[in-house]
């Protein structure tokens, strides 16, 4: 078992690894909590090491942050969003949407954003 406190990051935009089993199959888990007041989170499971990038939008479909764009290893992801902008500004309470792609999947996760 992985001892939480290992991964904390002050800063919590940012991806982990959970490296003690690999995915069989390609999956993206629902943002959690949704609603989120300060972090949301999802999990990225890549049975093969592949790129993948994971965008967030506001209701309007204007980019709001990127979150990931690069080549992951196999292994099952957390990536987390602070709710901030990429010029560092905190976003409004509402809908947002994160578009994450690899080469071959991609999935589109909806966020509600509460303060």
């Amino acid at each position: 078992m992985i001892n939480q406190a290992e991964f904390y990051d002050p800063k919590p935009t940012g991806v982990d690894l959970d490296i003690h089993t690999l995915p069989d199959d390609f999956h993206i888990g629902n943002s959690y909590p949704n609603p989120f007041n300060m972090t949301a989170q999802f999990r990225i499971a890549l049975p093969r090491p592949d790129h993948v990038s994971a965008i967030v939008y506001n209701a309007n479909g204007q980019k709001v942050k990127e979150l990931v764009n690069g080549t992951m290893p196999a292994g099952t992801h957390t990536v987390l969003w602070d709710g901030l902008t990429s010029a560092q500004t905190i976003v409004p309470s509402g809908v947002y949407f994160c578009r994450i792609q690899t080469k071959e999947n991609s999935k589109t996760i909806k966020m509600l954003l509460t303060k």
